[in-house]
């Protein structure tokens, strides 16, 4: 099972922070319910179609990974020394 690591880093107050989270949480019955629970109704519609791309897109990201390998999915820095990065 494949890991997603979060690094954050904030150049103004000096802390790092470092995430792994297991990628199949994007396709978590579990995981969606909850975020249902916490939707808007106005929001719902949305949601569901989200989690129907995101179980979809599950599936190519693991074969992507096991075709070509672990990579950076987001990089992000900032003009005053903070970062973000995911890599999948």
């Amino acid at each position: 099972q494949s890991n997603m690591k979060i690094r954050v880093h904030d150049s103004d107050e000096g802390r790092n922070i470092r995430l792994a989270l297991p990628t199949s949480l994007i396709k978590s019955n579990f995981i969606w319910r909850l975020i249902k629970k916490q939707a808007k109704k106005e929001e719902l519609d949305n949601i569901i179609s989200y989690e129907r791309f995101c179980k979809t897109g599950y599936k190519a990201l693991r074969k992507y990974i096991k075709e070509n390998g672990h990579f950076t999915l987001v990089e992000v820095h900032t003009n005053d020394g903070d970062e973000v990065v995911i890599s999948v």
